[in-house]
């Protein structure tokens, strides 16, 4: 039934490893929120970055 919605050009598109896909969009999101985070936030003790 939903064979005639799937677009071919999207099937070759999927991931074939969903835990490599999850690992290589998830540690860059991590990375930017991350990056995001220390920018807007005004302590800057060791202790607090480091935790």
């Amino acid at each position: 039934m939903f064979r005639g919605f799937c677009n071919p050009a999207l099937l070759r598109g999927a991931p074939v490893s969903l835990n490599s896909a999850g690992c290589y969009t998830g540690i860059p999101a991590g990375s930017i929120g991350t990056f995001a985070y220390g920018l807007s936030c005004p302590i800057d003790t060791v202790a607090h970055l480091a935790s």
